[in-house]
């Protein structure tokens, strides 16, 4: 998947039961960090994500605003059910590979439109 500098990606995950835990975990060819971990009595965020990232109890999905350049790698989520009758623990239920491309850009100070700045300049040798 291929998306934009600045934009979003809503990540689908897989609609918890009752006592299931789920990860969602990025990689690249550096790194290896969990994003969130559910569980049902306790939601946590990589300090990173925290203010860009969603986690929908509900159906398990994540989403990613604000994306960078340097979030371009793959995400998966795992599950890792209580009752193990169908699925083993720990699988992997899916991933995408996400590359973000664009330009990064870097604000410094804020810049308030409504505020105009009158400037003059002299232009003379001292003396």
């Amino acid at each position: 998947m291929i998306r934009k500098v600045r934009s979003s990606i809503l990540l689908f995950g897989y609609q918890p039961k009752n006592r299931d835990s789920i990860r969602w975990i990025y990689l690249n060819s550096q790194t290896h960090k969990t994003i969130v971990h559910y569980s049902p009595s306790r939601l946590r965020f990589n300090p990173y994500y925290k203010h860009r990232a969603e986690f929908d109890v509900f159906t398990g999905s994540l989403l990613l605003r604000n994306l960078q350049a340097v979030d371009s790698g793959i995400y998966e989520v795992i599950l890792n059910p209580i009752n193990t009758q169908t699925l083993e623990k720990g699988d992997q239920l899916s991933y995408v590979e996400l590359e973000v491309q664009g330009e990064e850009t870097i604000v410094v100070g804020d810049i308030n439109p409504k505020v105009s700045y009158d400037c003059e300049f002299w232009r003379g040798a001292i003396e």
